[in-house]
């Protein structure tokens, strides 16, 4: 009752989301960041919906719901449906998402249709994907800084293969050696201790945040499973997110939904994605450009690890070498998507080593890679880590050796081409 109460209050106060009562109550009580923060994620930025989420800014019979019920299905969620009770918010940040979600409403009724770029022309082996997954969450409000270091993303071959590296990062690593480290010396041990909090961003499901931020003039790109944001690193508001649901059926590993991050080259944006398919976003605006599946369709295959530019080739390799797959890294064009070569880290028919593995075993062997490997440019060397894991074969005699819960890493050195 005494949240039924508070809710009264606050809607009978504010009934009318233009006036401007009501607009300042969004925006003091956080309406804004809460949206950003806990609902954008499925239903975009401006709530017109994405590949994981409704259209809630401009779909009929959600406009015609009461505050009353907005504030209910937020508070206790639908049940059976993918939409989460979010009582832990408090009645007041509830409202105050009511109220902002009528002001994205009334935005939707005066500028009806989808938002967002049109999509560049799909690679000649993508997959087509529905216009939902394919628009972004994009901020309509950008203060003059924000869009000058995003229309200034334009990152060169010559930037990646940086072995100092100061105010960017432009990759997993950081530089090919995968020494992950930065010529940066502003904290050091003496004023370490004086760290302050500058800025905070949430995310659902932060536990699958695994990824190792990039910041390219002052723009971070950072990922959570299937989903990439774009980031303002001086302020932590956020530019951008590009919302794709995760994949279900997935097996093992791969349903994990890991993602370490994304890579840059030009004025494009590198991802992987849980389903093993690599995708191209515009780094400006986090439109889609372009998406390729890398493998066919068997749902053992994962991807947890980020892209590797190299000599203008965007390397990618899967996961899921504990499921009977076959591991390998796969270089594309970084243009079009088209698949450039291709090596398998267990030897095929006709490929040394091919005797170890009898019958069709090859095909089941694993050595899959979890994390970007690293790339010597003198000797034009890739190394990646492999796991080769629970079976291996003799060289001998091919008869196979059953090996429980273990397993064996190794190198592997490719020719970048």
């Amino acid at each position: 009752m005494r949240r039924r109460a508070w809710l009264t209050r606050i809607l009978l106060a504010c009934c009318l989301p233009a006036t401007a009562g009501a607009q300042a109550f969004a925006q003091t009580a956080g309406g804004a960041a809460q949206f950003a923060a806990n609902c954008a994620g499925c239903h975009g930025l401006d709530g017109r919906g994405t590949g994981k989420g409704a259209d809630i800014s401009g779909q009929p019979k959600i406009v015609a719901l009461s505050d009353a019920d907005l504030f209910r299905i937020i508070h206790d969620g639908v049940p059976g449906k993918s939409m989460p009770a979010m009582a832990a918010l408090g009645d007041k940040r509830i409202a105050a998402l009511v109220l902002y979600l009528r002001q994205l409403q009334q935005q939707a009724a005066k500028a009806p249709g989808v938002t967002g770029l049109a999509a560049a022309s799909q690679a000649p082996n993508a997959t087509p994907v529905a216009a939902a997954t394919q628009s972004p969450s994009v901020s309509k409000v950008l203060s003059d800084a924000e869009r000058t270091g995003l229309n200034a993303i334009d990152v060169q071959p010559a930037d990646v293969a940086q072995r100092t590296l100061a105010d960017n990062w432009t990759s997993y690593h950081g530089d090919y050696t995968g020494r992950r480290f930065s010529a940066l010396d502003q904290i050091a041990a003496a004023n370490a201790a004086k760290l302050k909090l500058a800025w905070r961003l949430h995310t659902q499901n932060a536990g699958a945040m695994e990824a190792t931020p990039l910041v390219v003039n002052g723009v971070m790109y950072v990922t959570r499973s299937n989903d990439a944001y774009a980031i303002d690193a001086r302020s932590g508001n956020l530019l951008w997110h590009h919302a794709r649901a995760v994949t279900d059926g997935l097996v093992d590993d791969a349903s994990g939904h890991i993602n370490r991050g994304v890579a840059v080259l030009g004025t494009r944006v590198y991802m992987e994605t849980d389903n093993a398919h690599l995708l191209c976003l515009d780094a400006r605006t986090g439109e889609q450009l372009w998406n390729v599946a890398y493998t066919r369709g068997n749902r053992n295959y994962g991807a947890t690890g980020a892209p590797l530019i190299v000599k203008n080739k965007v390397l990618v390799s899967a996961s899921g070498g504990d499921d009977g797959v076959r591991g390998f890294v796969a270089a594309f064009d970084p243009l079009n998507g088209k698949e450039l070569w291709r090596f398998w880290s267990i030897p095929g028919p006709g490929e040394k080593g091919h005797e170890n593995w009898p019958g069709d075993t090859y095909l089941h062997g694993g050595g899959t890679m979890w994390m970007p490997g690293t790339f010597d440019p003198e000797l034009n060397t890739l190394y990646w880590g492999v796991e080769i894991r629970r079976r291996i074969f003799t060289a001998r005699t091919g008869q196979a050796t059953i090996c429980i819960r273990a397993r064996w890493w190794r190198s592997i050195r490719i020719q970048a081409g």
